[in-house]
């Protein structure tokens, strides 16, 4: 029975999966595509002139009704949120306000730069109390205009009603034709945040049948079932409604049409019709963890599997599918200039009940389109993310390098953010006029304008843009999130009184605050991974630490050094003793603070430290400093520190060697880096 045990470990004792970082990596790529969808001339050219912009995407311009960013991004939430396989949330608002905190300072900080922008734009002096549904031929010829919300009728109620509406994130919900479509593109945000009040519920139960691949696969696949009732939903609303047929000018607003559009942009955006997406995110993370590919000799196989997705998405997406669109209809690089008719190059007279190859640019029925090609691919598209975390083949390896994972999939979520506000302040900086959503909005109603109206090959020239002033973002957000922590904590302070006992331990408070952080109970000796930390950003968490512990100053080199909550607790008693001594608390990173850290930990009342590469370490006898790799010695044996350095404390990165110990389970040995999240799976659990 012990054997057996030994061999079949219980799914909680692997601990986390490991996951390629290119499911990091990615997230720039798509970032990049979000970009593309609404930075460049779609042909023909917008505003009042009729003539083809030779400097337009033309019909490579085809390739942003693909949508295929939008599913991968949901899905790749899921994956990420559930592929810590922490415990279950204890305290489920506790464990939604952990996953907000970090990323709500940022979008509010770009809610205030649009909302000036749109201030600016739209004041009373230029506000037209008449609502239109649908564009009109002298947008663009106006100057600075704009109108009041679909349902309601002056310009403060219209402004305040938006205020309110993004600030708590509900533009994706039919509350949003009560205001201005301020932050076009977050109607993705407010998504998520519906998911993430979902999640608790779905991660509890898919917790309670991890490694029981009946359950999973059965739950995967009713949301299959789901995802092919929503797209069927779009089917049915694409047979149902009628085209434009626009005989005349006067008649652009009619009921019909105006129905049509509220329609397609409510069931596009309605939050409920993603998370079958979302949730089957969270569902390959559960068989990605009971499969554990990359662990088996067939894992090249799953190189193959993402290479030839890989290859599918470019040649269908950004050559086929462009090279097929209609010249009558999409004009610029790819196809002959042919002179249009003026009423089908402004109004969307062609209609859902077209075929695919002639709808007309930014049309309704293109937009139908792309949301129930989105859809129908998602599976595929999760089973592409699948292969990315496996790490193997040549996608993988591209995604994985270190430019994409260190440098510029962190700042990927501020791109989102604040690519429009680029966008929007390049177009006035050389243009000498706004790109608003009135002068330039589509021919039917929709959350956002036409794209940024400049030539194609200024979109690289707008990314590159949003990529500096997103890393600029970058050193902003961690002041912002300690700032919104601080505050969060100085309401509750007042709200509900008191400060804390400080009576207790320091292991105490930061279990507690941990708890607090994750939504979920933890032991002291379960690694930051197996806590769910791992997906909570290191700002917030040092902040909290810092908080809890009053005087004490840690690093985010620290926090990364300590792989359990143990080794948290034991680093803040460090700082608390060497503030008692000197009167500072000191952080930093390197080997000269881990050297400094040794003694101190040695001193440490009741520690009882063992020899391990001729020094003294931490005083676990069963985990190592996340700086020291680790040999296995037998099978059911804690691992021993072991360094190719002659300094013990400065090992030799380039010649480390790792294999992290699990009760009965071995991992691949792993030579030349070092495991970021070490699985010790100690017999207390």
């Amino acid at each position: 029975m012990a054997s057996a045990a030994a061999k079949n470990p219980t799914p909680h004792c692997k601990g986390p999966p490991k996951v390629s970082r290119a499911t990091e990596g990615v997230r720039f790529f798509l970032a990049c595509q979000v970009v593309f969808n609404h930075v460049g001339l779609q042909a023909p050219g917008s505003g009042s002139s009729m003539e083809i912009s030779e400097e337009s995407w033309g019909a490579f311009g085809q390739a942003r009704f693909m949508c295929i960013h939008v599913p991968a991004f949901f899905a790749l939430a899921g994956f990420s949120l559930a592929s810590s396989m922490g415990p279950s949330p204890r305290s489920k608002l506790g464990f939604i306000a952990a996953r907000l905190l970090p990323m709500y300072p940022l979008y509010l900080f770009s809610l205030l730069l649009l909302l000036v922008n749109t201030v600016v734009m739209c004041n009373p002096a230029v506000f037209d109390d008449t609502f239109h549904w649908l564009a009109q031929w002298d947008d663009a010829n106006r100057g600075d205009f704009c109108e009041p919300a679909p349902l309601l009728s002056g310009y403060w109620g219209s402004l305040f009603a938006t205020i309110i509406i993004y600030a708590l994130g509900l533009q994706a919900w039919p509350v949003v034709l009560c205001g201005w479509f301020l932050s076009y593109y977050t109607w993705f945000s407010s998504v998520y945040y519906g998911m993430l009040f979902s999640y608790p519920c779905l991660y509890s139960l898919m917790i309670s049948v991890r490694g029981r691949a009946g359950p999973i696969w059965a739950i995967t696949g009713v949301l299959v079932a789901l995802n092919c009732c929503v797209v069927a939903g779009w089917v049915l609303g694409w047979l149902y409604q009628g085209s434009y047929d626009v005989d005349e000018l006067g008649a652009r607003d009619r009921t019909a049409d105006s129905l049509s559009g509220q329609w397609a942009l409510l069931y596009y955006l309605f939050p409920p019709f993603w998370w079958p997406t979302f949730a089957l995110g969270v569902c390959a993370a559960f068989l990605f963890d009971m499969t554990r590919p990359y662990e088996k000799h067939s894992a090249w196989v799953w190189g193959v599997v993402t290479d030839l997705g890989s290859l599918l998405l470019v040649v269908v997406g950004y050559v086929v599918y462009p090279l097929t669109a209609s010249c009558l209809q999409k004009e610029g690089l790819l196809c002959p200039s042919v002179e249009p008719d003026p009423t089908h190059a402004r109004v969307d007279n062609v209609g859902i009940e077209h075929a695919v190859g002639v709808g007309e640019t930014d049309a309704y029925g293109t937009r139908l389109l792309a949301g129930i090609s989105s859809r129908l691919v998602t599976p595929l598209v999760v089973l592409w993310l699948f292969g990315l975390a496996v790490g193997r083949g040549a996608t993988a390896w591209l995604f994985a390098r270190p430019i994409f994972t260190e440098l510029l999939a962190p700042i990927s979520y501020s791109i989102y953010l604040f690519h429009q506000w680029v966008g929007t302040m390049y177009y006035l900086a050389t243009r000498y006029e706004w790109w608003s959503f009135w002068r330039f909005r589509k021919g039917f109603y929709w959350f956002s304008p036409l794209p940024v109206p400049v030539a194609w090959w200024e979109y690289f020239l707008v990314l590159m843009l949003t990529v500096l002033f997103s890393r600029l973002m970058s050193r902003l957000d961690p002041f912002l999130i300690a700032w919104a922590d601080a505050a969060r904590a100085g309401l509750r302070r007042r709200l509900w009184g008191g400060g804390g006992d400080r009576s207790v331990s320091t292991l105490e408070l930061v279990l507690n605050e941990v708890e607090q952080l994750t939504g979920a109970p933890v032991e002291p000796d379960w690694t930051i991974a197996e806590c769910g930390l791992a997906s909570v950003a290191a700002p917030v968490v040092i902040s909290r630490l810092q908080a809890a512990v009053p005087g004490v100053t840690i690093s985010l080199a620290d926090l990364i050094a300590c792989d359990t909550v143990s080794g948290l607790a034991e680093l803040l008693d460090v700082r608390k003793q060497e503030m008692h001594a000197t009167g500072v608390s000191t952080s930093g990173n390197g080997a000269t603070q881990r050297r400094d850290l040794l003694p101190a930990i040695q001193r440490l009342p009741g520690s009882q430290t063992h020899r391990v590469c001729g020094t003294s370490l931490l005083p676990s006898p069963t985990t190592c400093p996340s700086f020291l790799p680790t040999r296995t010695r037998h099978k059911g044996e804690a691992p021993v520190c072991e360094s190719a350095s002659t300094d013990p404390l400065e090992p030799d990165l380039d010649r480390m060697s790792c294999q992290p110990y699990a009760a009965g389970y071995d991992a691949p040995r792993t030579t030349g880096q070092r495991m970021r999240h070490p699985s010790i799976c100690s017999t207390s659990i």
